[in-house]
């Protein structure tokens, strides 16, 4: 099985866990701009999911990060749908 396709697979377990992108990306997005004080979209809580698991790669390369890389960016494609 490819990193894509193991990718795909991820991203539906998480649907079917979690629900959709852009309803939990949005109420993370709100949360996230009550304790920020300025807004955040739910295309920038993608951005920065994708920005943490490239920092925690700089220190240790991780497939599950490196799978986690790949499915936020196809929510961050989504959510500018």
């Amino acid at each position: 099985m490819s990193i894509l396709d193991e990718a795909k697979k991820i991203l539906e377990h998480r649907g079917a866990e979690y629900g959709d992108v852009n309803v939990s990306f949005s109420r993370i997005a709100k949360m996230w701009t009550g304790y920020l004080g300025w807004d955040i979209s739910a295309h920038d809580v993608a951005n920065m999911m994708i920005l943490l698991k490239v920092s925690r790669m700089k220190k240790k390369y991780s497939e599950d990060s490196a799978l986690d890389v790949i499915g936020y960016s196809v929510c961050a494609s989504n959510l500018l749908e």
